[in-house]
């Protein structure tokens, strides 16, 4: 029997999460009997039918009701209550507030409370790394705002106050949602969802600019492996895991975009780099990330291509039905034209990229 709470149960990734615990019903062999959703804004969320347990709604913040918080005594928290990227970049002090005093709160009120260790799992990002994904050493507020909380988690846990447990997720793409008109950590969603509704949009960096994701699927089967990795496999200095993802260069995320759509959607890109992006995007780890820890407590990757990761999104998010390309295109490689990336003066054949 286990009580699940999800803070920043408000978020995208957060929703997705509770609606397949809620069509699970159970969390590695272990029947869920109570999901708690927590948010600073109360959570608009309506309960699978299926869903075999009782879902709580609880309007709270973090730092402020913490203790609050830690008195529901969950057995599971996902703990994924965030300022995002951009803001993050822009507010320092919310950023600091939300993604470190939050997280350390919430560690606080669980070290305090006799006779409680619950697992933790922490949302983290491979926005904590250097450019190589190798050491923590972060280029953004958002990604040292995280690597604090790894570091916090991690000594907690050493202490035996907790049983944690952080996964860095690659960059998560296709992002539901409406465009927010900042182009430095939603780029990648961008080239994807604003063409399939029709929309231009674009891309503010070079076409061989590489870039290490994952889809929502994927995400939301590391969260829920990580809740039942077995405490003994966890050392205590081992508590931080980076997970498995696809490295993919922008050209290549184009490629599949026609492939899967076809040239209409690509036609709406215009490959307009913008150098101040540019610099920080090139600052993003790209690995190779070290990935034996991952595989060996069973975290396994739901994307094969990001063909999947957009036919994932047509399907999850747009109601339609999984793309599968017709048998010619499987079988004929032939080249498709992308955008012209006007950063480079390269001849025109360079951006003739085969898909097949």
């Amino acid at each position: 029997m286990a009580h699940v709470l999800i803070t920043g149960a408000e978020g995208f990734l957060a929703r997705k999460l509770a609606n397949e615990l809620a069509r699970e019903g159970n969390i590695g062999g272990t029947t869920i009997t109570k999901l708690t959703l927590v948010d600073v804004l109360a959570p608009d969320y309506e309960s699978p039918t299926q869903a075999p347990f009782s879902v709580n709604i609880v309007k709270a913040d973090v730092y402020k009701d913490s203790n609050l918080i830690v008195t529901l005594r969950p057995d599971i928290i996902f703990h994924m209550a965030v300022v995002p990227a951009d803001r993050a970049e822009d507010d320092v002090h919310t950023g600091y507030f939300t993604n470190v005093d939050g997280t350390r709160a919430l560690l606080e009120s669980i070290r305090t409370t006799q006779g409680y260790k619950p697992r933790l799992v922490l949302s983290s990002s491979i926005l904590s790394l250097d450019k190589d994904g190798t050491r923590r050493m972060p280029h953004t507020s958002f990604g040292t705002e995280k690597a604090i909380s790894e570091l916090l988690l991690e000594d907690y846990s050493r202490r035996g106050f907790v049983d944690g447990i952080a996964i860095r997720l690659p960059m998560i793409t296709v992002r539901p949602g409406d465009p927010n008109g900042d182009h430095r950590f939603d780029f990648l969603s961008s080239l994807v969802r604003e063409p399939l509704r029709g929309l231009p949009t674009v891309c503010p960096v070079s076409l061989t600019t590489l870039n290490y994701v994952a889809s929502p699927r994927s995400a939301v089967r590391f969260l829920i492996h990580a809740a039942y990795v077995s405490p003994q496999k966890l050392a205590c200095n081992e508590r931080t895991v980076t997970m498995p993802g696809l490295m993919v260069p922008v050209f290549s995320l184009l490629a599949s975009l026609n492939l899967t759509t076809g040239a209409k959607a690509v036609e709406l890109i215009r490959i307009q780099p913008d150098s101040l992006i540019q610099d920080m995007v090139s600052q993003f780890p790209c690995g190779p990330f070290e990935l034996k820890r991952a595989n060996e407590l069973g975290f396994v990757l739901s994307d094969d291509s990001f063909d999947d990761i957009i036919s994932a999104y047509i399907y999850d998010e747009l109601g339609g039905q999984k793309y599968s390309p017709p048998a010619t295109l499987m079988k004929n490689h032939h080249t498709t034209k992308l955008p012209h990336d006007h950063s480079e003066n390269t001849d025109d054949t360079q951006n003739d990229i085969p898909v097949a």
